[in-house]
Parts: structure tokens; C-alpha cells; sequence
């Protein structure tokens, strides 16, 4: 069985592949807009509380794979009214859930325990 400190390391590594990847993919591409700092702002400010909800399992997020269907659907769906259709803005707003995602497990995960350590 993989332990929460271990998941949160894996997490770590795979947001920055992630970043990594769009940030290549925006670079090669035709169309080469602007990032809005704004969105990425949001973006990153968004992901710190559900990482913070997740890991203490926060009215259940973690442990109900129902729980955490709904809320991300219901994540997805606002997103889906609040952010305009342009694609430098959604490039924005993933990259500062990419970022808040890598700060947070890197303070959670790498440099500080996993708030939540299994007792195993």
C-alpha cells in the first residue's frame, strides 16, 4: 500500500511533468497568446484549499469516491461559468492550478511531512 507521503511525492513529480508538458505543447503551438497573470493568480489560489480539504478529508473529499466526484464535477462546472472562452485564459488558470498544486506538495509532501500521516 502506497502512504500518504509517498502519493503526495508522486503528486509533486506528476504536477511538474504536467507543467512542464503544457508549457511545451503552449510553445509549439501557432497560436501563441499571452498568459494572463490574473487567471493564474486564480488558478493557484484555487487548488491550495482543495489540496488543504483532500488531505485532512474534509467533509469526507478523500475517503468517498462519490464525494470527490461530486465535488470535482461541481469544480468543473463553475470553472466552466466563470472563465472566459478564450484559451490563453484557460492555459492561465491551469498553470496556476499546476503551480499552487507544486507549491503545495512541495511544502506538504517534500520539504514538510504530509499533514495526515497513515500510521502504518
Amino acid at each position: 500500500m502506497v502512504t500518504e507521503q509517498t502519493r503526495a511525492r508522486m503528486e509533486f513529480i506528476g504536477n511538474i511533468a504536467s507543467l512542464l508538458a503544457i508549457l511545451l505543447f503552449r510553445r509549439r503551438s501557432d497560436e501563441y497568446e499571452p498568459l494572463s497573470r490574473r487567471w493564474m493568480i486564480a488558478g493557484f489560489v484555487s487548488m491550495i484549499p482543495y489540496l488543504w480539504a483532500y488531505d485532512r478529508d474534509w467533509h469526507a473529499l478523500k475517503s468517498s469516491i462519490r464525494r470527490r466526484g461530486i465535488a470535482t464535477m461541481g469544480w468543473s462546472a463553475i470553472q466552466q461559468f466563470i472563465l472566459p472562452e478564450n484559451e490563453s485564459v484557460k492555459y492561465s488558470f491551469s498553470i496556476g492550478m499546476l503551480v499552487g498544486g507544486i507549491v503545495y506538495r512541495l511544502w506538504y509532501g517534500v520539504l514538510q511531512p504530509h499533514p495526515i500521516i497513515d500510521n502504518e
